[in-house]
């Protein structure tokens, strides 16, 4: 007895190319082991080319452009990186943020004023090509927003 083949849809596969692509699942808040009571952030990320990996706390933006809004708040904080796959970023100890120190509606979207308690920055330059010649500087960032 011969059984008729099943019926596959093929679909075309459509790549979306990212220098920077931060594992969002990955991300962690963690206890700051040299700040007792403060937080610091980890996150598992890939990159195929150098890059800076910026921290903004209670922040503000659209796209790239982001600040931080409070501030009473820590600085960005900025860290840089080779290219690899599987890379971990884990914000620097010692530098942790005070979550106690702020109201929990501010710690929360339920306030809803477009102010993210954490956001992440991942910037991408190109190195310059070996064939020598000069082409305009291509930047590739993603942002990250967390509640």
């Amino acid at each position: 007895m011969h059984l008729p083949t099943p019926y596959v849809d093929h679909q075309k596969a459509v790549t979306i190319w990212n220098d920077v692509n931060l594992k969002k699942e990955t991300l962690k808040i963690e206890a700051d082991e040299e700040n007792h009571g403060k937080f610091i952030v980890s996150f598992t990320f890939d990159v195929t080319v150098a890059c800076s990996i910026t921290l903004y706390f209670f922040a503000k933006g659209d796209n790239c452009n982001l600040t931080s809004v409070k501030e009473d708040s820590i600085s960005p904080i900025s860290l840089n990186f080779q290219q690899g796959l599987g890379q971990r970023f884990r914000q620097t100890l010692g530098t942790g943020i005070n979550l106690s120190a702020y109201d929990e509606s501010e710690l929360s979207k339920r306030n809803d004023t477009s102010v993210y308690l954490l956001a992440m920055k991942a910037e991408a330059t190109p190195s310059s090509p070996e064939d020598g010649k000069q082409y305009p500087s291509v930047t590739n960032s993603q942002p990250l927003f967390a509640a």
